[in-house]
């Protein structure tokens, strides 16, 4: 049996951005039969294609806290599991077909992935960024004395009416000779985006393939008129041009979207001298990928592949040490003959042998104990810095910083989570920092749940290592607060507090708790809810837990949702 590409692609994307969609995924694809590619192309889009009403989990991304102090969210709506499935399927479908899905070179958002790859629907996102600002900077070099023009489309995904987005998907399918199979599931998920909301769902992986192909003649003229010098990652820009045209430069963008219903957000338009791009952006490019923490990661990822029996052990280690990284647990669900057949394969590499027998648990706990105190003396640095720079610069310093926050939840010793709370608290533009610290500190999640779910991801991962009970009494069960909980309950978090019985009785909380009564999930509300609790059945709390903490594949990416913290969404 071949590597199920698909399947592992779905499962590796939604893994990193929507818990409970790869727990549907898990679900579904228990039975090798569900995890072959002849499953996902052939049978998932009928599936999708013949189920009734559109099955979508919204949610609440924590945005910003807003002037007047209340917490701003974003939309978001990701799939069910069968249409994640289904969704990969048709991705894989459109790289294998090239012509209008392959992005051109100027463009660094959701590239597909290359043949054979399973890292997920699209090639990474913090990659992409990278490689986009290390062409800026050649770009910069090129022309010293021009100034980097950086902007963005304002409220892209929603503006991109149903209708717009139909005829870019059926002018590619049309180019591209795409199967017809393939052309009828992408219009109908474009219609079950339109039971939702007049525009592209943020969520969704086809939302960002439609997202390209809206843009294509777009960055056609952009790219034909400042050649070299335009550089685009979703809605936003950059253009390294002479300072002179600037105001001209904007005059164009504007008139090039116009036609297409978009609109330049006048609110963000920034400029720099190409010097101060070039020198003031360290954290970006070939720097953001912080190798000391890649390296570490790598070697704590090898060893439990090497001594899958080892986890346990290793875990104690890191509790004792103050490391709060979650552990794969390999092997320990699946016994399925192709997996381990591959696993196998895997560790008979000599190198990967020779790599490994170096690693102890203890050299693993000293590496940790290292890293913690230099991110915690680079976030004093980078926090400093912040306060004192504008514009870009202080975009950047605030994205670097997002990312030292997540090594410091799983590395900074228990006693400094007071003083790294306090810190933070005078500081509103990372006001969810202040909550996060806070509730390690105090070990009470009251307010840190009214962040909603992405937050709460990166804090559970963390929160569920030390095994201590926390707190949980906010002020109001909402919405985000619901999402905050049950995303923390997935995780592991031993939440000593119960909600009220009007929290613990909605169609979502009972499906994760695994107090719903199997056979009944036609009484349950929401679609997606639906979906999962038919697939899920009789299973609880703990079997969906299990299922968070290993791996269906050795093919699948072992996310800390930790570093998710600096992710955007468009």
């Amino acid at each position: 049996m071949n590597t199920p590409h698909v399947a592992v692609r779905a499962l590796n994307e939604y893994r990193r951005i929507s818990p409970l969609t790869y727990l549907g995924l898990r679900y579904l694809l228990r039975s090798s039969a569900t995890r072959s590619d002849r499953w996902a192309n052939e049978i998932s889009p009928e599936v999708c294609r013949l189920q009734g009403e559109e099955a979508y989990w919204s949610c609440r991304q924590y945005k910003q806290v807003g002037d007047n102090g209340r917490i701003e969210f974003r939309s978001v709506y990701f799939p069910g599991a069968n249409e994640a499935l289904a969704e990969s399927a048709l991705l894989t479908a459109c790289a294998e077909a090239r012509g209008p899905f392959i992005v051109p070179d100027e463009v660094f958002s959701y590239r597909l992935p290359r043949a054979g790859s399973t890292e997920g629907c699209f090639e990474s996102y913090f990659g992409l960024f990278a490689e986009r600002h290390n062409a800026i900077g050649k770009a910069c070099r090129r022309w010293p004395n021009h100034i980097v023009l950086y902007t963005d489309i304002k409220s892209y995904y929603p503006s991109v009416t149903p209708g717009r987005a139909k005829i870019a998907w059926r002018s590619a399918c049309d180019e591209s000779q795409l199967d017809r199979r393939w052309r009828v599931l992408g219009e109908h998920l474009l219609e079950g985006y339109k039971s939702v909301q007049q525009g592209l769902l943020v969520g969704p992986m086809f939302s960002h393939l439609l997202g390209n192909l809206f843009l294509r003649e777009f960055d056609r003229k952009m790219s034909d008129y400042f050649r070299g010098q335009y550089f685009r990652y979703v809605d936003d820009f950059a253009l390294v041009i002479p300072a002179e045209r600037m105001r001209a430069t904007v005059s164009f963008i504007r008139e090039q979207l116009r036609p297409l219903g978009l609109k330049l957000n006048s609110s963000k338009i920034y400029h720099l001298s190409a010097r101060e791009w070039y020198e003031g952006a360290p954290h970006l490019g070939t720097k953001s990928e912080d190798r000391r923490w890649m390296q570490f990661i790598d070697q704590v990822k090898c060893y439990l592949m090497a001594n899958p029996g080892d986890e346990a052990e290793l875990a104690r280690v890191f509790r004792e040490e103050n490391v709060r990284i979650a552990l794969p647990r390999y092997q320990t669900a699946v016994r399925d003959h192709d997996y381990l057949e591959r696993f196998e394969r895997r560790l008979a590499s000599r190198r990967f042998k020779r790599f490994v027998t170096k690693l102890t648990t203890a050299g693993l706990a000293a590496h940790a104990r290292n890293l913690g105190p230099q991110y915690k003396v680079e976030s004093e640095q980078t926090l400093e810095a912040f306060g004192k720079a504008h514009g870009m610069k202080k975009k950047w310093l605030g994205s670097h910083l997002k990312s030292l926050i997540g090594r410091l939840v799983s590395l900074a010793p228990e006693e400094d989570f007071s003083e790294l709370a306090s810190r933070f608290q005078s500081t509103g533009e990372f006001a969810e920092f202040h909550a996060t610290f806070d509730s390690l500190a105090k070990r009470d999640v009251s307010k840190l749940i009214g962040y909603s779910g992405k937050i709460c991801a990166a804090v559970g991962q963390a929160l569920a290592t030390t095994k201590a009970s926390v707190r949980c009494e906010p002020d109001r069960w909402n919405k985000e607060a619901i999402e905050g909980f049950l995303t923390l309950k997935l995780f592991g978090v031993n939440i000593r507090s119960a909600p009220p019985r009007r929290v613990t009785q909605t169609g979502p909380m009972r499906i994760v708790m695994g107090t719903y009564e199997p056979g009944k999930w036609d009484q349950i509300a929401l679609p997606f809810f639906q979906e999962l609790a038919a697939l899920a059945g009789k299973s609880t709390l703990e079997q969906h837990q299990s299922l968070m903490d290993s791996p269906l594949d050795p093919d699948e990416r072992w996310v800390l949702f930790a570093d998710e913290l600096r992710g955007t969404s468009p």
